[in-house]
């Protein structure tokens, strides 16, 4: 178990803590990384979440931890998944407000269907897309704004972490699952995905791509691909605004980059627009 974990200082004025139904779903968010592995993953279930994060405590209810944990799966803040038929969940911005965790014990929790487990460091989309205006200015503040991840690293340089396992080539037909929707291949082929995490996401996006059409599905992709956004549930929301806006556009290239940039200000662009409502 580690003895730290990092809070950004950004998140007071983080669009999804804010809008939090309570300030005990707040709290849980604050505490929860403290108790998942190096990998951002623990066990979905709602008695699980309460002995880890709420030790000593036997009063509070367990419909008030699904109830929480209910809200950031919805918001896209977690993501469930099966293995074997048992529940987990991982946080997909791990990577980005963790840093390198590889000193830490090897994750007791098996990896997502859709991810490469080998190493703790980006997930395969975070790699695959390198730098961004978001994450670099995330790198430079981790040494001002953020505590060591391991008391040990005080003072001393950690070591390099292992080099990153190789990137399957996903746009080739073989590494894409037949029977998707043009942009659930361009989703599939941007984020290096094998299969979808669960049901409920592919039914997600396949409504939203009905909803909006295809051509605004695809510029919604590229958009979050760009911006090193892989949740379903904000790439839908995304996709939600452009068709009601028409002033979302892609850049020439198709690749979203004139888009919003930053945590903070693709969610106010996200929640720009009263006529959707946020985190559909």
């Amino acid at each position: 178990m580690p003895q730290w974990r990092k809070l950004h200082t950004k998140i007071t004025e983080s669009m999804d803590f804010n809008d939090m139904p309570d300030d005990f779903t707040r709290l849980l968010w604050l505490l929860l990384p403290t108790q998942l592995c190096r990998e951002g993953r623990g066990v979905d279930n709602p008695t699980w979440v309460r002995s880890k994060v709420f030790t000593m405590r036997d009063d509070l209810p367990l419909k008030q931890v699904a109830a929480a944990m209910d809200w950031f799966a919805n918001r896209g803040m977690i993501v469930r998944y099966q293995v074997d038929g048992r529940r987990y969940f991982y946080v997909p911005t791990w990577a980005r407000y963790q840093g390198k965790t590889e000193k830490e014990a090897a994750s007791e929790y098996p990896a997502p269907p859709d991810l490469v487990e080998s190493y703790a460091g980006p997930a395969p989309d975070l790699v695959a897309k390198g730098s961004g205006s978001d994450s670099d200015s995330d790198s430079d503040s981790d040494s001002d704004s953020e505590t060591d991840t391991d008391a040990s690293n005080s003072g001393a340089n950690a070591p390099s972490a292992p080099p990153a396992p190789e990137i399957p080539v996903v746009s080739e037909s073989s590494k894409i699952p037949a029977g998707l929707t043009v942009a659930g291949r361009e989703y599939f082929a941007q984020f290096h995905r094998a299969r979808w995490a669960t049901k409920e996401q592919r039914d997600q996006f396949e409504a939203s791509e009905r909803d909006v059409g295809t051509n605004i599905m695809l510029r919604a992709v590229k958009w979050a691909a760009a911006n090193n956004i892989s949740a379903v549930p904000k790439i839908c929301s995304a996709a939600a605004k452009m068709k009601t806006n028409g002033s979302a556009r892609a850049s020439p290239g198709g690749n979203g980059h004139d888009m919003p940039h930053g945590e903070d200000a693709i969610e106010a662009w996200l929640k720009s627009k009263e006529a959707v409502p946020h985190g559909e």
